[in-house]
């Protein structure tokens, strides 16, 4: 496997960007999340599950 460069692997830039994106992704997944939880519908492939329904299955 090679390995893939982008412009997050700048050494300067590292610690920044490496923020900047996770703050980024987190948002993403907050906005797709809030997506299926307000139209469930849409995704009937997608079963959503809370920490209470986790632990009850262990």
């Amino acid at each position: 496997m090679k390995p893939i460069i982008t412009k997050y692997c700048l050494p300067k830039q590292e610690k920044n960007t490496v923020e900047s994106f996770e703050q980024k992704f987190e948002n993403y997944i907050a906005k797709q999340v809030k997506k299926i939880i307000v139209n469930p519908e849409k995704y009937p492939f997608i079963s959503i599950i809370n920490e209470e329904q986790i632990h009850e299955e262990k």
